[in-house]
């Protein structure tokens, strides 16, 4: 309950949350466009041929990898920016923010976990076949092992974040 006494508290505490929201959107965005780069130099340095950098083929598969740490970073800033939403949706001293915050929580950007789900996908499948090209063959067992791995931990991430989202909504 709000008094002549907590408001200047409540208030500071709202503004705190919008620029916590803030924060982790400009933190989401370095870090998305952070895993663009670091995934498509991975797969630019793994193309390379040549006998002297014959190693650097390995680097093939620490893009699908490096993804999948990026997109739980990337996850845990959007889970953040949720949580926030929901404080103000339950808590903002303005009926207004209140009422945007309840639209919001029902109309979310079906794009951004999309686009995302499919770079991740993208970047398993664009190791799978610039392996085939810089090797001449398909992927070795101990590759097939650490691929398959890679898209059930993968696929593991994206499940309990789907599944810890929809409980958090429900609350």
């Amino acid at each position: 309950m709000v008094t002549k006494e907590t408001q200047p508290f409540d208030e500071s505490l709202i503004g705190k949350l919008h620029q916590e929201i803030l924060q982790s959107q400009q933190s989401r965005l370095k870090i998305d466009l952070l895993k663009v780069t670091f995934v498509t130099a991975l797969l630019g340095f793994g193309t390379f041929k040549s006998e002297d950098l014959k190693t650097l083929q390995y680097s093939l598969y620490l893009a699908p990898a490096v993804a999948i740490f990026f997109e739980m970073m990337s996850m845990g800033h959007t889970f953040a920016i949720r949580r926030c939403g929901k404080f103000l949706r339950l808590h903002s001293l303005s009926p207004l923010e209140k009422k945007y915050e309840s639209w919001a929580a029902t109309s979310r950007d079906p794009f951004f976990p999309s686009a995302s789900i499919a770079f991740d996908v993208v970047s398993l499948l664009a190791t799978v076949f610039l392996v085939r090209a810089v090797t001449g063959m398909w992927p070795t067992d101990g590759g097939k092992v650490i691929l398959a791995a890679l898209a059930i931990f993968q696929l593991i991430v994206w499940l309990v974040y789907i599944w810890r989202i929809a409980k958090f909504d429900r609350i």
